[in-house]
């Protein structure tokens, strides 16, 4: 059964404007006890929303010009708890995208304050409780979230400024990560597991202030604590722990 919900679309005028502009906003929704909301305020901006299962809930928000939002969520599971995910721009040129897919209970959420910005979450497989947000405010700035096959996982990520770069990556495990930059031209990346699955119970964080750091944590064991903080320029920083 297909059910569209909610699909708002605001349309803006300009003074003395007599027609919408082209903003584009989709939503497919195949199951039960969805929830979809798409708001766009400028133009060229682009939405879709895919969801199947049931109880999945998806909200855009854009706020300027030429921003692409995408939220897929396939086999979400309904319940107590619902799959959620929200995507909320302000600026131009901004592009997001979540993917939650075999959702049992996630939650995604982006943010992006500023021009030309790119933030990417991607949350796989069974696992249950997975939190996932980013945080940009600035321009030129990228942030990117993996999950697979994780539970009760949360990865946060926190960017101020402009052409910062974060990514975390998480392979199997119960993972509690955190990311903030706050300046220009820094670079972090949290990887737990790699290509080893089962790795659990580990903590990364890294906080970095001033411009062109660069910061890495790389864990495959279980039950590491990591964290690398920056303060100025130019600094360089690698932990890598296994067991």
């Amino acid at each position: 059964m297909k059910k569209l919900t909610t699909l708002l679309v605001m349309l803006f005028f300009t003074a003395g404007m007599a027609f919408a502009q082209s903003n584009t906003a989709t939503v497919d929704q195949d199951g039960d006890d969805h929830e979809a909301t798409i708001s766009q305020v400028g133009e060229a901006n682009e939405s879709s929303v895919d969801q199947t299962g049931a109880g999945g809930i998806a909200t855009i928000d854009q706020l300027g010009d030429i921003n692409e939002a995408t939220i897929q969520q396939t086999d979400v599971s309904g319940g107590f708890e619902s799959t959620t995910a929200s995507i909320n721009q302000t600026g131009n040129d901004n592009e997001a995208s979540i993917e939650q897919e075999q959702a049992n209970v996630k939650y995604s959420d982006i943010t992006q304050i500023g021009n030309d910005n790119l933030a990417t979450v991607q949350s796989l497989g069974g696992g249950r409780a997975d939190d996932a947000d980013i945080y940009q405010e600035g321009n030129d700035n990228e942030a990117h979230i993996y999950q697979n096959l994780t539970s009760a996982s949360s990865a946060l990520v926190f960017q101020w400024g402009d052409e910062n770069l974060a990514t975390v990556d998480n392979y199997g495990g119960g993972l509690t990560a955190l990311i903030e930059q706050d300046g220009n031209y820094n670079e972090a990346f949290i990887d737990d597991g790699q290509s080893v699955l089962g790795s659990g119970g580990n903590t990364a964080n890294i906080f970095q202030t001033g411009d062109w750091n660069e910061a890495s944590i790389l864990t495959t064991g279980n039950g590491s604590f990591s964290e690398i903080t920056q303060s100025g320029n130019e600094n360089e920083a690698i932990v890598t722990q296994s067991n």
